[in-house]
């Protein structure tokens, strides 16, 4: 026997999933069958948060000059000749933009 299906919709009607109700696992009371909604809920509620968060955040790229002139040096006893090299000006970072907010859903 395969298992029915029924939707379901959150309180405040923005998420609507679908509900395969298996004879095998379906909840025995209403209260199993109330934490399992919240519990849906949740999981659904912090997918969705996590989903918007992903585009907030940028990487922004370390800032690197090259044909800077490193001049000359005795390093451990030993002569380091004058050099051009690249060096690195700022690091690169993450950058948060303007926060998304979600809505609240349930109570």
């Amino acid at each position: 026997m395969l298992p029915s299906a029924s939707n379901w919709s959150s309180p405040s009607g923005d998420i609507t999933f679908t509900v395969l109700e298996d004879p095998l696992y379906a909840p025995k009371t209403e209260l199993e069958r109330r934490a399992y909604e919240e519990g849906v809920t949740q999981v659904l509620t912090d997918l969705k948060g996590k989903m918007r968060a992903r585009d907030r955040f940028t990487w922004d790229p370390p800032i690197i000059q090259c044909g800077v002139d490193i001049p000359a040096r005795v390093q451990n006893g030993m002569l380091v000749p004058g050099h051009k090299e690249c060096v690195q000006i700022a690091p690169g970072r993450w950058t948060e933009e303007a926060p998304t907010y979600l809505p609240v859903l349930g109570n």
